[in-house]
């Protein structure tokens, strides 16, 4: 009886161990990031969002994030923030169950020019849906599009997208990591 128990407790040990572990994927790198570009269909046509930031920074709104704006950017990320992505409670219920199956990022200050280096860019971040991490996504350290899909994520009302900062490739001049755009691709 008592080999069993520690078989038992062997498993779920075992278990919970493997429970945190998360697919890693690694961003391809698309077209450059161009203000005509901008824009276009995202999962924002069903689900629009804002970011909250959080973390080693302050709490607060990160409108440049989803402004399709080429010259704003999030300019005080650092490794530890999280950025939760929050929708309006009043939608529709018809919408639950829309698919969410990828994230386009423009990352680093791409405006003026000399800002990309001068900001860091974030490396690495992990992604979760409803406090559940699903991904750690790895970036380069480029002023194009860089685009990863995922099989579907569906969404409802009240689900809550996270992405944390784990790494960051340093900046020349300035301490923070800077990101131009966030697409969270879906619905369609």
């Amino acid at each position: 009886m008592a080999l069993v128990r520690i078989a038992l407790v062997l498993l779920l040990a075992g278990g919970a161990a493997h429970a945190q572990e998360v697919a890693e994927l690694k961003a391809r790198t698309g077209k450059p990031v161009i203000q005509e570009l901008m824009g276009g269909c995202s999962l924002t046509c069903a689900f629009p969002w804002e970011a909250v930031a959080g973390g080693s920074s302050s709490d607060a709104r990160v409108a440049a994030l989803n402004d399709a704006d080429s010259h704003t950017a999030w300019t005080d990320a650092h490794a530890g923030d999280r950025l939760v992505f929050t929708f309006p409670s009043n939608l529709p219920r018809e919408l639950n169950g829309t698919p969410f199956y990828g994230i386009d990022i423009a990352n680093g200050c791409l405006h003026p020019e000399n800002a990309f280096k001068a900001f860091g860019r974030i490396k690495t971040i992990r992604l979760y849906h409803n406090g559940h991490p699903l991904y750690m996504i790895h970036l380069a350290d480029t002023r194009r599009w860089q685009h990863v899909t995922f099989s579907d994520v569906y969404l409802s009302i009240g689900d809550t997208l996270a992405i944390e900062v784990l790494d960051t490739y340093s900046g020349e001049e300035k301490r923070s990591t800077a990101v131009t755009e966030i697409v969270l691709q879906g619905a369609h």
